[in-house]
């Protein structure tokens, strides 16, 4: 029994007995992962619902208004799972995939129908885990960092063993396992002029993966700096016709340390870094 003032109308006063917190508040938590797809708006993680991925309804991001009636309405899912795999990030391929702490999922209709409230459904496809790192998409590819941040794996459809197609995620970092060192910290994709994943490294260091998904090439290379590079990403060149890779570097400057955002010099017979 609850008695209450009304200080503003939000919509109907009269007497309910079906009242709810909502999912997402300060006490409840907020999403820690977010993607578009299929004309909907998704968000996974939550602090008190760490499994659970919402969907908003289609074409309207701003409406989650849960429902089975109606093929377009907002979907609310919980995956299961004998482990709280806790969700770190949605990746939007062919379908909508979601990275967890133990495991990968792959959030599908029945025969990769449209996803609806009434036919979603979430198969782990495989369970290797993933670091709270956001991947990069390489083609077909979703290229996600292990959860211990040491391996780079690439979680795609594979056609070898399965007629069908299978999801696989294979280590990237097999034939150089020791160039993540400690552990990885971020991760970026450079699609022109050449394909390379960049990823910065906990003692600074920022490493360059060539990767041609079609031709199944992977090779690494490693760029130091009078410092450390922390983060990195790439933006298309004013140009427009490559991408350029920017990054945040940490400097000793006259026994000061400082943050500069740079970006690689085209055309050097070295990556220089620009301020």
């Amino acid at each position: 029994s609850v008695t209450a003032d009304v200080k503003s109308d939000l919509g109907s006063t009269a007497a309910s007995d079906k009242q709810r917190e909502g999912a997402w508040s300060t006490e409840q938590g907020l999403p820690g992962a977010v993607a578009l797809f299929g004309s909907r708006l998704w968000w996974a993680g939550s602090t008190q619902r760490p499994q659970t991925v919402w969907g908003s309804v289609v074409a309207d991001f701003e409406d989650h208004d849960e429902g089975t009636a109606l093929d377009d309405e907002a979907i609310n899912i919980t995956i299961a799972s004998n482990e709280v795999n806790a969700i770190r990030w949605l990746s939007p391929i062919k379908q909508l995939l979601a990275g967890t702490v133990g495991a990968e999922f792959v959030l599908a209709g029945p025969e990769d129908d449209v996803l609806t409230p009434s036919n979603i459904d979430a198969t782990s496809e495989s369970v290797h885990g993933t670091a709270n790192i956001q991947p990069v998409r390489v083609g077909n590819a979703t290229v996600f960092i292990q959860a211990a941040s040491k391996k780079v794996r690439s979680f795609a459809i594979s056609f070898a063993s399965d007629a069908t197609g299978a999801f696989v995620a294979p280590d990237l970092t097999v034939l150089a396992e020791s160039i993540t060192g400690a552990g990885l910290t971020d991760l970026s994709y450079q699609q022109e002029p050449n394909s390379v994943v960049y990823a910065t490294k906990t003692n600074g260091d920022l490493l360059a993966l060539t990767y041609l998904v079609d031709q199944d090439v992977a090779g690494w290379s490693r760029f130091t700096t009078d410092g450390s590079f922390e983060s990195v990403a790439t933006i298309p060149h004013p140009d427009g016709d490559r991408d350029q890779v920017w990054v945040i570097a940490n400097r000793t400057i006259g026994a000061a340390t400082k943050r500069y955002v740079e970006y690689f010099e085209d055309g050097a017979s070295e990556f220089t870094a620009r301020a």
